[in-house]
């Protein structure tokens, strides 16, 4: 018997998170594409790079992406400061949940 798992964060099968971007972006005042930016900054190193190899926790994320957006011109609160009580269940950003 064949097993796999599929994994989809191209927008091959769910919505781009792209499109979530966008929506936070355009929700807050932000430039389009901000978050993007962002996280092409120093894409090897950066906050983003760093939690996808699990080498920070979600919640040292938090505040390295924040700190690296504020870097930028535009601080990006993360889920954390937008639903604290749910942090530790569930990390997704709040600008994707």
């Amino acid at each position: 018997m064949k097993k796999a798992v599929l994994w989809d964060f191209g927008g091959v099968i769910l919505s781009s998170p792209f499109e979530a971007f966008n929506r936070y972006e355009a929700d807050h005042g932000l430039p389009p594409d901000f978050i993007r930016s962002v996280n092409a900054t120093n894409p090897h190193d950066n906050a983003w790079a760093k939690l996808e190899r699990g080498e920070i926790s979600p919640r040292d994320f938090d505040q390295a992406f924040a700190d690296e957006s504020a870097a930028l011109g535009n601080r990006v609160p993360m889920y954390w400061h937008c639903c604290p009580a749910r942090f530790d269940r569930k990390w997704s950003h709040c600008w994707i949940a």
